[in-house]
């Protein structure tokens, strides 16, 4: 475990944290760090925790980093950071064992992604971006993600079709507090 959280450290994450053969846990939240996530983090494949939340109003900027190849990772959280981009482009559904997932309050773009059953989620915390369009039937198959809370869409600009939507529009007002289950959307 690597764990600085809240100490106020600066300047960026080494590249060698990628050498780190015993390395699971990465807690780098609430820091001054800078920078974006090495190459060599996002190779590490029994990585369980990726907490990199609340840095530097720069942290993220650049290429937007793939995760895909995070197989293991249980817990990621890049929230309030400055990730931009689509999000298609983190490999987030490529995460097959991730149980709390927050990229809330970055700078991200594109539809929601298609999260999809045998997920293990139980937090997916998607609010606070600029993602738009409908979001997908294949959320509602997530149905470890159980009471108020544990779904994050809103705000963003994103919606259903609420004359073919209704089993997904009450799944998500159930999970969502901002959700509008009215007009269908945030």
């Amino acid at each position: 475990v690597f764990d600085v959280s809240n100490t106020g450290i600066t300047g960026t994450i080494p590249n060698s944290f990628g050498s780190m053969a015993a390395l699971r846990e990465v807690e780098i939240d609430e820091t001054g760090v800078t920078g974006t996530i090495p190459a060599s983090l996002l190779n590490r494949t029994q990585l369980v925790t990726l907490d990199l939340a609340n840095n530097a109003p720069t942290f993220g900027a650049g290429t937007l980093p793939n995760l895909g190849n995070l197989n293991a990772l249980q817990v990621l959280d890049l929230s309030d950071n400055a990730f931009a981009g689509d999000i298609a482009g983190l490999g987030l559904t490529g995460l097959n064992s991730i149980q709390e997932l927050n990229v809330s309050a970055n700078q991200l773009t594109g539809l929601v992604p298609a999260f999809a059953a045998p997920l293990p989620l139980t937090e997916l915390d998607l609010a606070g971006n600029q993602l738009a369009g409908q979001v997908p039937n294949s959320i509602a198959t997530l149905t470890t993600l159980i009471g108020s809370g544990s779904l994050q869409l809103c705000p963003n600009m994103v919606n259903i079709d609420l004359m073919t939507q209704g089993t997904l529009n009450a799944f998500i007002e159930a999970r969502d507090p901002l959700w509008d289950n009215v007009l269908g959307s945030c």
